[in-house]
């Protein structure tokens, strides 16, 4: 899946015209990085968590990927989130406890 998915973005890519080249070399570590840790390893672990995992908890644990990244990017680029984004984390993380303390899925 994961080469399927990236032969049809490089298509899309070349079809359209975009740039693929001119790029620093840290910006090509970037780019791997991001497709390497989030997307093939990730989605892997994602993947193989539903042997062990109900479902519901699986899914519903997807909805953790953006406050996760806010938190990181408070930490890593002092980046500090309005009222509303945290009151949104809030909702998401009780939405998650609550999903995964119930008995049935």
């Amino acid at each position: 899946m994961y080469t399927a998915c990236a032969v049809t973005l490089g298509s899309v890519a070349v079809e359209t015209g975009a740039s693929l080249s001119g790029y620093a070399r840290r910006e090509w570590v970037l780019f791997v990085a991001m497709a390497l840790v989030p997307g093939v390893v990730g989605h892997t672990v994602l993947n193989s968590a539903l042997r062990y995992v109900r479902l519901t908890a699986v899914s519903v644990s997807l909805l953790c990927e953006p406050v996760a990244s806010t938190f990181l990017a408070l930490v890593l680029l002092n980046e500090v989130p309005g009222a509303v984004t945290v009151l949104g984390a809030a909702v998401v993380l009780v939405g998650i406890a609550v999903t995964t303390r119930t008995r049935s899925g």
